[in-house]
C-alpha cells in the first residue's frame, strides 16, 4: 500500500492545526507534570522532562505555528499546574512572575523545526532524518539559549557564567538527548502510519504483527516494570525516613507536608510508568504494522492473482512500492511480474477471440459446403430447373393460343422472355447459396 503524499506545512492556523495544538499542549503539560519529580543534575531549578520532544515533533509535523503554540502554552500550563507561576518575584515585572522568556524559549524549540516542515516535510530516508537533526539542534539551542541568557537581563544579580554553566549547558544536553531519543522514532512512525489501514482493522489479521508486538512489549515492559519497583521501593524508604526524622525532631507540623510530598512522588512515578508502557505499546504497534502492512498487501495480491482477480491498478500499486528494504523490493518485483502476467493474459484473450471468430467462419463455410455438395441438393437443383423450363414452355404455348406471337430463340434463355414466378424465387435462393459457398 502506497504511502499517502503529504504537502508541506503552511504558516496558518486552521481547524486541523488548532486541534493538533490542543492535543500537543495537553500532552506536553501532562508528561511534564508526570516527570517533574527529579531535578536535573548540575542545573538550577530545572526538572528532567523527556516531554520536551513533543513541541519539536509537533513542529515537524504541523508547522511552526503549532510547534510554537505547543511549546509556549504547554510549558505555561505545566508551570501553573505545579505552582511555578506566578512566582511572586516582582523584580522583572510580569516577565519574571510568569517566566515569559522561558515560555517563549519552549515555543522557539517547536517553531524552528516547523520551518523545515514548510519546505521539506518528508522523513523517509536517512538523509531526511539527518536534515531534521540539524533543525533539532538549532531548535533546542535557540529555544534554551534565549531564556538562559535573557535571565541575565531580567535578574541583575544573575551572572553570565551561571547562565551558561548552570542553566544553558545542562538543559541543552538533557533536552538534546531526549529529542534525539524520541523525535526520530516518532517521525519514522508518522511517515509510515496509514490511518485508513488502521481503521480497516486489516492489520489485526497479521500473525507476524502479533508476534512482533508481543516480543517488543515484553522486551520493553519488563525492564520498565522492574525499574518502577525499584523507584517505588526507594520512595517508600524515603517516606519512612521522613517519618523517622519528623518523630525525632517532633516537627509535627512539617511532617504531614513532607509525607504528602513523597506520596505525590509515588503518584507521579506511577503516571510516568503508565505513560512509558503506553508509549511502548503504541510505538510497538505502529512499528509492527509498518512491517506487516506491505506483507499483508502482498499476500492478498498473491491470493487475488491465483484466482485471476488481481487488477491492473493493484499490480501498478505494488510495482510503485516505496522504500529500500527487502519487503519493498519484493513488492515491487512482484508487482512488475504481475503486470507482465496481466499483459500476457490480455494478449492471449485477444488471440483466442480472433481464433474463435476464424473457427466460426470456417465452421459455417463447412456447413454450407456440406449442404450444397450433397446429392439431395443437386437433385433439388435439377428438379427446379426442369420446373422452370416447363413453366416457360407453358407460358409460350398460352401466348400462341392467344395469337400473341412470342419468339423464343433456341439459343436464348427462356427466363428472359417471361415475368418471374415462385419457382424463379426458389431457384434464385439456391443460386445465391451456391455463390456464397463458392466464396
Amino acid at each position: 500500500m502506497a504511502l499517502a503524499r503529504r504537502d508541506n506545512a503552511k504558516l496558518a492556523l486552521g481547524r486541523r492545526e488548532l486541534i493538533a495544538m490542543v492535543v500537543g499542549i495537553a500532552l506536553f503539560a501532562g508528561l511534564s507534570y508526570a516527570t517533574n519529580y527529579a531535578n536535573l543534575a548540575g542545573s538550577i531549578g530545572v526538572d528532567i522532562r523527556p516531554a520536551v520532544a513533543i513541541p519539536i515533533f509537533f513542529g515537524f509535523v504541523f508547522g511552526p505555528v503549532v510547534g510554537f503554540g505547543v511549546g509556549f502554552a504547554g510549558n505555561m500550563l505545566f508551570d501553573l499546574s505545579v505552582g511555578y507561576i506566578p512566582s511572586g518575584d516582582l523584580s522583572g515585572g510580569i516577565i519574571s512572575q510568569f517566566y515569559l522568556n522561558w515560555q517563549v524559549g519552549n515555543g522557539l524549540s517547536g517553531l524552528i523545526p516547523g520551518i523545515m516542515a514548510m519546505y521539506h516535510r518528508k522523513y523517509l530516508s536517512v538523509g531526511d532524518h539527518l536534515h531534521a537533526v540539524v533543525y533539532m539542534v538549532l531548535g533546542v539551542a535557540i529555544g534554551m539559549g534565549f531564556p538562559s541568557f535573557t535571565d541575565v537581563l531580567i535578574y541583575p544579580d544573575f551572572p553570565l557564567s551561571s547562565a551558561l554553566n548552570d542553566t544553558f549547558l545542562p538543559i541543552f544536553g538533557h533536552n538534546m538527548l531526549s529529542t534525539l531519543l524520541f523525535v526520530p522514532l516518532m517521525l519514522y512512525n508518522f511517515e509510515r502510519i496509514d490511518i485508513e489501514y488502521i481503521r480497516s482493522g486489516q492489520w489485526l489479521r497479521s500473525g507476524l504483527l502479533k508476534r512482533q508486538l508481543l516480543m517488543i512489549v515484553i522486551s520493553a515492559a519488563l525492564p520498565t516494570v522492574l525499574l518502577s519497583f525499584f523507584l517505588i521501593s526507594q520512595d517508600s524508604q524515603v517516606q519512612q525516613l521522613n517519618q523517622t526524622i519528623s518523630t525525632l525532631t517532633s516537627s509535627l507540623e512539617d511532617a504531614p507536608a513532607e509525607i504528602a510530598t513523597q506520596s505525590e512522588l509515588t503518584y507521579k512515578l506511577l503516571i510516568a510508568i503508565g505513560f512509558t508502557l503506553t508509549l511502548t505499546l503504541v510505538n510497538a504497534t505502529l512499528l509492527s504494522q509498518s512491517i506487516s502492512r506491505p506483507l499483508l498487501n502482498l499476500t492478498d495480491s498473491a491470493r487475488a492473482m491465483k484466482v485471476g482477480k488481481l487488477t491492473l491498478e493493484q499490480a501498478t500499486e505494488l510495482k510503485n512500492s516505496t522504500g529500500s528494504d527487502e519487503v519493498a523490493e519484493l513488492s515491487s518485483q512482484f508487482g512488475g511480474m504481475a503486470l507482465e502476467v496481466i499483459a500476457r493474459e490480455e494478449t492471449l484473450k485477444r488471440q483466442v477471440e480472433s481464433l474463435r471468430i476464424e473457427v466460426d467462419l470456417a465452421k459455417q463455410q463447412k456447413q454450407v459446403s456440406e449442404i450444397t455438395d450433397s446429392e439431395f441438393f443437386r437433385d433439388l437443383q435439377g428438379k427446379a430447373r426442369s420446373l422452370r423450363m416447363r413453366e416457360q414452355r407453358a407460358a409460350a404455348a398460352a401466348a400462341v393460343a392467344e395469337s400473341t406471337p412470342v419468339a423464343i430463340p433456341e439459343s436464348a434463355d427462356p427466363e428472359e422472355t417471361r415475368p418471374p414466378t415462385k419457382s424463379d424465387a426458389l431457384l434464385a435462393a439456391i443460386d445465391e447459396s451456391e455463390s456464397k459457398s463458392a466464396e
